[in-house]
Order: C-alpha cells, then sequence, then structure tokens
C-alpha cells in the first residue's frame, strides 16, 4: 500500500508541475498576470506533493546509488522542487 500511495503522490507531483508550467508559460506568452498567480499556485501544491510522496517512500526505501543518475535522496530533491516557485516568482 505504501507504494501505491508514494505512487500516487508522486503523480499528483507531475501533475501540479505540469499545470504550473503551463500556466507560467500562458503568462510569458500572454502577460496575463493571473496566470503567472496560478503557475505559483500549482507549483507550491507540487511542492507539497513531493513532501508526502518523499515521506511516505523513505519510510519504505533508503536513499540509493542508481547507475544512471548517481545518488538519490528523496528529501533532499525538496529544495530543488522549492527551486520551482522560485523561478515561477521572478
Amino acid at each position: 500500500m505504501g507504494d501505491l500511495r508514494a505512487m500516487a503522490y508522486l503523480g499528483d507531483y507531475y501533475a501540479d508541475k505540469i499545470m504550473g508550467a503551463t500556466e507560467l508559460a500562458a503568462f510569458e506568452a500572454y502577460g496575463d498576470q493571473k496566470s503567472k498567480e496560478s503557475s505559483v499556485q500549482y507549483l507550491r501544491s507540487a511542492v507539497k506533493d513531493w513532501k508526502k510522496y518523499a515521506a511516505i517512500a523513505t519510510r519504505q526505501y533508503r536513499p540509493q546509488l542508481l547507475t544512471r543518475i548517481g545518488y538519490v535522496d528523496l528529501n533532499a530533491l525538496i529544495a530543488k522542487v522549492e527551486d520551482d516557485v522560485e523561478i515561477a516568482q521572478k
């Protein structure tokens, strides 16, 4: 069940991140301030989703070295996820 919950939060994360990126692109293309605000809201939601995902996944799995991408620590990646919000706010 933990894996299923983790994957559900990961799906929510990607959905919010895609919506945030789409809204940010609309802002950049058309200058619509509401799109920018919406983008930030989606990306903040993505941060929450990632934290839930990381919390569940790290209860079951330890940070590990993966051959193609290197060392993966889901909790350490929270800072990278939060960077997306900072980028959208600029």
